[in-house]
Formats: structure tokens, C-alpha cells, sequence
């Protein structure tokens, strides 16, 4: 049997995926598994002993506009496959396995493309499954039952040569890092949707998003807006919490752009107002005291 994977865009979401593919890796040792990939996220999987062919879809490259497009779908067709999983929710990922005529198509129903899935799999419920996104992929290999439950998944590894850990070693050294040391990322967490433990966060990433892409709130949100705006005046904690709580719920509902991405790289450059806000709350407590 030949499995057609088509991977995520993203680096971030292409790890979180790592323990589906190595799932199915684990179901089908006999299969042969080729994966889709951006050229970016193709390298971290090309040591990861889940697929026996890379296939880069270089859309900004070999394969960018109609014709390139209309050419990898070529050469996917070539290939004849016989299943085709699609661990990427758009709609492109769906049309080009259908335009390949791989015979069965299984991916999420999602950015309206179930009619060209031969299997279109719900997208879980909120709580329906564990709240870490690897189990996303999981879930969607379990529901077109490939897994009869979800595997316990401790922790995600990536095997790394050692040959590459010594030249990114060197290079480290070379900009100037410490050989040896204990490295790790510095980047924040996020929450993408509000999470009633951090409100006055949500509400002013909420504010941000408006702002920075010039959204026009509605009557309910400027009503928020005001209320919250009175209780920081007034000094009163309580009401602040409470306002800031419905104004995250009302922002956040009217906030709509089109890249998620974009929306968050621009949050995230406005930490001055989580400043203000912080300052603001404090100084409020302050006062009640």
C-alpha cells in the first residue's frame, strides 16, 4: 500500500504531528509513506524515520501559481497512491490529493472541502478529547479508525544526527554562544483564545488585534469597552475584573481577520498595554487598600 501524508505548514504544528505519523509508521511497517511538505518542514522530518519519500511542495518556488501547481499534482499522480492522510486543515491540501485521484482521501471536514474527502472526519468538540494539540492529529487517525484508542504520548523527541548537532554546536559557538551550555527557547506561550485565568491578558490582546488591523466594534463592545474604561477610573478591582472579563468575551467574538499567524506576531509586539493594564490593576488595589 502506498500513504500519501500531507503534512502542516507550520514548524510548530509539523512536531505536534510527529506522534501521528510515527502512528502510522507503527500500523501500516510494511506500507510505503511518502509526505507533503513546505521545504521548511520537510528538513524535520527527513531523520525522523516516519516516511520513506519527502515530497517538497515549494509553493513560493517550483511549484507557485496555477502551473505549479497543476505540476506537483502531476507528479503526485505519477506516484498512484492508494490513501491519502491530510494532517493540513485547508482546502488546498484536499483539492490536490482529489486532483491526483488518489481513490481514498481522509482529513478533517474543515474550510469547506468534505466533498472532496472520501472520508471527512468531525473535528473534535471542545473537551471531547486531551487539551494538547498533538492528540488533534491523534484523534483524527482514531476516528478513521486507524487507532483503536489514543496512545499515551509523554513527551515528543525529535532524533537529531550527531553530525548535525555538532555543526549547529559550531555554529552557536561561532556567533558567539557558550560550547556546552544549556540552551532553551525564550519564546512567551500565548493564549489564543481567552482563558478565564488570564483575562486582563485576553482583553488587551483582544484590543490589540482591533487596533492594530482597525476593526470597528460593535454596539455591545463599545459598551464593554466603556464599562471597563468607568471601573479603572473609578477604582474599583472588582468591576475592573468583571468588565475586562466581558470585554474580552465581546472583543475577542468581534475580532475576525485572516491570518491567525499575523494577528499573533502583532500581539505580541505590543507589550506595552499588558503593561498599562497591569500598572492599571495594581494601582487599583492600591487604592482599595
Amino acid at each position: 500500500m502506498k500513504i500519501l501524508v500531507r503534512a502542516t505548514n507550520w514548524v510548530g504544528d509539523a512536531i505536534l504531528a510527529m506522534p501521528a505519523l510515527r502512528a502510522v509508521r507503527e500500523k501500516c511497517p510494511e506500507a510505503s509513506i511518502s509526505v507533503v511538505a513546505r521545504p521548511y518542514v520537510a528538513e524535520i522530518y527527513r531523520d525522523q524515520d516516519v516516511c520513506d519519500e519527502l515530497i517538497e511542495y515549494d509553493a513560493k518556488g517550483a511549484h507557485r501559481g496555477w502551473s505549479g501547481r497543476e505540476r506537483i499534482i502531476r507528479e503526485l499522480r505519477a506516484r498512484k497512491f492508494d490513501v491519502a492522510l491530510l494532517l493540513q486543515n485547508a482546502f488546498d491540501a484536499a483539492w490536490l490529493v482529489w486532483r491526483a485521484g488518489i481513490p481514498k482521501r481522509i482529513g478533517y471536514a474543515r474550510d469547506g472541502r468534505s466533498l472532496l474527502l472520501t472520508q471527512a472526519i468531525a473535528v473534535p468538540r471542545t473537551g471531547e478529547i486531551p487539551g494538547h494539540e498533538k492528540f488533534y492529529y491523534l484523534e483524527l487517525l482514531k476516528r478513521a479508525e486507524w487507532l483503536e484508542k489514543l496512545p499515551e504520548v509523554e513527551e515528543i523527541r525529535l532524533r537529531v544526527p550527531e553530525e548535525k548537532r555538532a555543526r549547529a554546536e559550531e555554529k552557536l559557538v561561532e556567533a558567539g554562544a557558550r560550547s556546552g551550555a544549556r540552551r532553551a527557547d525564550a519564546g512567551r506561550p500565548y493564549p489564543w483564545r481567552p482563558d478565564p485565568r488570564a483575562v486582563p491578558l485576553a482583553a488587551l490582546r483582544a484590543v490589540a488585534l482591533r487596533r492594530a488591523f482597525r476593526l470597528r466594534p460593535r454596539r455591545r463592545g463599545r459598551a464593554a469597552s466603556d464599562r471597563l474604561r468607568r471601573a479603572r477610573h473609578q477604582h474599583h478591582p472588582g468591576a475592573a475584573r468583571r468588565a475586562a472579563g466581558d470585554f474580552a468575551h465581546r472583543a475577542w467574538r468581534l475580532t475576525v481577520i485572516a491570518s491567525k499567524s499575523e494577528a499573533i506576531q502583532t500581539a505580541a509586539r505590543l507589550d506595552c498595554l499588558v503593561t498599562k493594564l497591569l500598572a492599571m490593576t495594581r494601582s487599583a488595589a492600591q487604592h482599595q487598600l
